[in-house]
């Protein structure tokens, strides 16, 4: 199986990342903002705290890497006194599939059962209602139990099922009662949530990321306004009753791979060519993916019936490219997209040194990874 890894990892460098439907969630992309030129936000997050502070840099505090976000709960005094981050996906979820929607919590205060998340299809920086009268998609408390006394980082997880509307995801404290009174620790006067680990991803594994989600990235990460000029940006919505028109996101793409192996009495005997036969099973195979939307192939040319052991004489390195060539012109694929595995790596063996009993046998797998 490593050969398949290897493969993958080649063709689809996404493949081999985590498939994170969300940009930055650990925030250690730094956005510099326009009007003050500094490092004040991560990219691709944004909030309600105007010119407060709630992006921090420390190793020693965050629960990976450096960098993490502060959400205010509450505050001793003001009465729903709440802060908010919201970010947009990098494409559309698929209707009915389930997705886990993962981050860290972090509170000096027993608090974190009052967070919750919210998926929007609309951005909800323009919305107008409070918080405590919104009802999100879900509270931590719903699939996890906060332990009360625990001041580290706790793992929160969500089960998700799609409605297929989702462009943006809120996190903030959505509870109907309000927080206030004294923290309990000296001079501070917010109650405050650490986040950071921010993901989502599909639980399907051959779900993964949309084809052209690094251009999505590139878009969000291009807004960098995030003080005066973005608070312009929302008033003016608001003022007109507005909402912005959603981004277009791409769906998310469902990878398969479709496998023809052909053995070695579908060639010529001793000759690279194949046989009517052989012909027959290619053209069937072919023909059942032109309604198909194709990625990449890998082509293998093996030494026997079974095994990974691959065949590098010449009859089956010809062989490789015979198929190669002939799913080239066949499928309209681009050569760089077609590749022959084993012939300058891994295990190798000369037919004539093959395991006893194998005889002359040689084999040649195909694999055509498509998406919907």
């Amino acid at each position: 199986m490593k050969r398949f890894i290897v493969f993958l990892s080649f063709l689809f460098p996404f493949l081999s990342s985590s498939q994170n439907l969300l940009v930055n969630g650990g925030f250690e992309d730094e956005n510099i903002c326009t009007e003050y030129h500094e490092p004040c936000a991560p990219e691709g997050w944004f909030g309600n705290t105007g010119g407060f502070k709630n992006y921090f840099i420390d190793s020693g505090f965050a629960q990976e890497g450096s960098h993490y976000l502060a959400i205010e709960a509450g505050r001793t005094r003001n009465k729903y006194q709440r802060s908010y981050t919201r970010t947009q996906l990098l494409c559309n979820l698929r209707t009915g599939n389930k997705y886990r929607l993962q981050f860290f919590l972090k509170s000096a205060n027993n608090i974190l059962d009052s967070i919750g998340v919210y998926f929007t299809p609309y951005d909800f920086i323009l919305d107008k209602n409070l918080l405590y009268k919104i009802e999100p998609t879900a509270y931590v408390i719903d699939e996890n139990k906060p332990v009360p006394g625990n001041t580290g980082w706790q793992k929160i997880t969500f089960a998700y099922t799609a409605t297929g509307n989702e462009k943006y995801l809120t996190i903030a404290n959505f509870s109907k009662r309000d927080i206030n009174g004294e923290t309990g620790l000296p001079l501070e006067t917010h109650f405050f949530v650490y986040l950071d680990g921010v993901s989502l991803s599909p639980l399907n594994p051959d779900e993964k990321l949309c084809g052209d989600w690094e251009k999505a990235k590139m878009v969000i990460y291009q807004v960098d306004d995030r003080h005066e000029f973005f608070e312009r940006y929302v008033r003016f919505y608001r003022s007109q009753n507005k909402i912005a028109e959603p981004p277009k996101l791409s769906l998310t793409r469902i990878y398969k791979t479709e496998k023809l192996v052909l053995k070695d009495g579908q060639f010529i005997t001793g000759r690279s060519n194949l046989q009517q036969a052989g012909y027959a099973a290619l053209d069937s195979f072919c023909n059942n993916l032109t309604s198909r939307t194709l990625d990449n192939a890998e082509i293998g040319s093996y030494a026997g019936d079974t095994g990974d052991e691959f065949a590098t004489d010449e009859i089956a390195v010809q062989r490789a490219a015979l198929v190669k060539e002939y799913i080239r012109r066949k499928l309209n694929l681009e050569e760089n997209k077609i590749k022959i595995d084993g012939m300058q790596q891994g295990p190798s063996s000369s037919i004539k040194t093959s395991t006893p009993g194998q005889g002359r046998k040689r084999r040649v797998e195909l694999l055509i990874y498509v998406h919907e």
